[in-house]
Protein backbone atom coordinates (compact mmCIF):
# COMPACT_ATOMS: atom_id res chain seq x y z
CA UNK A 1 0.00 0.00 0.00
CA UNK A 2 3.21 2.61 0.74
CA UNK A 3 4.14 1.59 -2.58
CA UNK A 4 1.18 2.86 -4.09
CA UNK A 5 0.44 5.93 -2.22
CA UNK A 6 4.02 6.86 -3.17
CA UNK A 7 2.84 6.78 -6.73
CA UNK A 8 -0.40 9.05 -6.26
CA UNK A 9 0.30 12.83 -7.63
CA UNK A 10 -0.49 15.79 -5.23
CA UNK A 11 -1.86 19.14 -7.10
CA UNK A 12 -0.96 22.09 -5.95
CA UNK A 13 -1.71 25.46 -8.48
CA UNK A 14 -2.08 23.14 -10.91
CA UNK A 15 1.01 21.09 -10.85
CA UNK A 16 2.03 17.49 -9.49
CA UNK A 17 3.48 18.48 -5.97
CA UNK A 18 4.60 15.20 -5.04
CA UNK A 19 5.74 12.51 -7.83
CA UNK A 20 8.53 10.18 -7.00
CA UNK A 21 11.84 11.42 -8.87
CA UNK A 22 13.86 8.79 -9.71
CA UNK A 23 16.67 10.72 -10.93
CA UNK A 24 17.18 14.20 -9.24
CA UNK A 25 20.32 14.98 -10.98
CA UNK A 26 18.48 14.40 -14.49
CA UNK A 27 16.33 16.39 -13.00
CA UNK A 28 18.09 19.41 -12.10
CA UNK A 29 19.93 19.22 -15.57
CA UNK A 30 16.19 19.90 -17.00
CA UNK A 31 15.51 23.18 -14.33
CA UNK A 32 18.93 24.32 -15.07
CA UNK A 33 18.32 24.34 -18.85
CA UNK A 34 15.03 25.98 -18.21
CA UNK A 35 17.18 28.63 -15.98
CA UNK A 36 19.54 29.20 -18.69
CA UNK A 37 16.77 29.42 -21.54
CA UNK A 38 14.67 31.82 -19.44
CA UNK A 39 17.84 34.05 -18.61
CA UNK A 40 19.26 33.97 -22.33
CA UNK A 41 16.51 34.12 -24.43
CA UNK A 42 13.37 34.81 -22.49
CA UNK A 43 10.43 33.55 -20.94
CA UNK A 44 8.62 33.88 -24.41
CA UNK A 45 11.07 31.22 -25.58
CA UNK A 46 11.14 28.82 -22.21
CA UNK A 47 6.85 29.16 -22.70
CA UNK A 48 7.85 27.98 -26.25
CA UNK A 49 9.65 25.40 -25.29
CA UNK A 50 7.43 23.99 -23.07
CA UNK A 51 4.72 24.02 -24.82
CA UNK A 52 6.62 22.00 -27.89
CA UNK A 53 7.40 19.18 -25.08
CA UNK A 54 3.75 18.78 -23.83
CA UNK A 55 2.79 18.42 -27.35
CA UNK A 56 5.49 15.85 -27.66
CA UNK A 57 4.38 14.17 -23.99
CA UNK A 58 0.78 14.19 -25.32
CA UNK A 59 2.01 12.14 -28.63
CA UNK A 60 3.42 10.15 -27.06
CA UNK A 61 1.21 8.97 -24.51
CA UNK A 62 2.93 10.38 -21.65
CA UNK A 63 0.32 10.76 -18.50
CA UNK A 64 -0.24 14.67 -17.62
CA UNK A 65 -1.64 16.19 -14.43
CA UNK A 66 -4.72 17.91 -15.07
CA UNK A 67 -6.49 21.38 -14.66
CA UNK A 68 -8.16 21.43 -11.81
CA UNK A 69 -10.25 24.76 -12.71
CA UNK A 70 -10.71 26.20 -15.93
CA UNK A 71 -10.98 30.37 -16.24
CA UNK A 72 -14.64 29.71 -16.78
CA UNK A 73 -17.48 31.26 -13.75
CA UNK A 74 -20.14 29.02 -13.16
CA UNK A 75 -23.49 31.53 -14.61
CA UNK A 76 -26.31 28.65 -13.43
CA UNK A 77 -28.39 30.06 -11.14
CA UNK A 78 -28.57 28.26 -7.40
CA UNK A 79 -31.99 29.60 -7.11
CA UNK A 80 -34.69 26.81 -6.83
Amino acid sequence: MAATAERLSVINDELPSKLPDVDPSETQEWVDSLDAVVDHAGRSRASSLILSVLRRARERRVALPSRLGTDYVNTISRAC
